[in-house]
């Protein structure tokens, strides 16, 4: 039985892996820079300048984190239909009936074939 959340994180996948690529990549080059705010925020003059810097990170990560979990319309399409098709039952029945479909259309061919070969004897 699939649900909304296994086909959520499925959808999900790309944009986590692109956020922590974008995480590790922001940290390399943010490292440095944290690092003289910090400094400069224990001066007097530049501790507001420190403070926008670190309320517009910690904005800026919020947001991001948002971006990357909201899915797209059809990805939000695909998380409410998929778990509700695929837990049908008259669904789950189709390929029982195509089997059984294919095998009397297989059959039939196979008698008529049968019947050609003999009638060109």
């Amino acid at each position: 039985m699939i649900t909304g959340w296994e086909i959520y994180w499925i959808t999900r996948l790309d944009a986590l892996c692109v956020f922590f690529f974008l995480s590790g990549v922001t940290f390399i080059v943010c490292a440095p820079l944290v690092a003289i705010f910090l400094d400069d925020f224990f001066d007097a003059g530049r501790k507001k300048r420190a403070m926008g810097v670190a309320v517009s990170l910690v904005v800026g990560i919020a947001f991001l984190i948002v971006a990357v979990m909201t899915p797209t319309t059809n990805q939000a399409v695909a998380i409410y239909m998929i778990p509700k098709i695929a837990n049908n039952e008259q669904v789950q029945k189709l390929p029982d009936n195509a089997t059984k479909f294919l095998n009397a259309k297989l059959e039939a061919w196979i008698n008529e074939t049968i019947k050609e070969k003999k009638a060109e004897k």
